[in-house]
């Protein structure tokens, strides 16, 4: 589901539709927050999706969803030492 959900939000950015981006991304983070918990690299992909839509609709809660990107980034290389320095989303 979570692939689906986030192939689907990928799928309608790249049609220029974001307002419909956006709730499957929803959909695609909480089932990746469930299966992987909240600080899981994997959240990061529905991160970037809700990002990108937020900025296809000119809206300016996107830098939030990259902070929110950045942070999860971030603590996960300072948890496991896997994310290589300077993938975080910063400005």
């Amino acid at each position: 589901m979570i692939v689906l959900t986030r192939t689907t939000g990928q799928k309608l950015l790249f049609e220029g539709r974001h307002e419909q981006a956006v709730p499957a991304a929803m959909q695609s983070l909480r089932f990746a927050i469930d299966v992987h918990g909240l600080a899981s690299i994997e959240l990061v992909p529905s991160y970037l999706i809700l990002g990108e839509a937020s900025i296809g609709m000119d809206i300016s809660p996107s830098k939030h969803l990259f902070t929110g990107c950045e942070w999860n980034s971030s603590f996960i290389q300072n948890q496991a030492g896997i994310i290589p320095h300077g993938l975080a989303l910063g400005e």
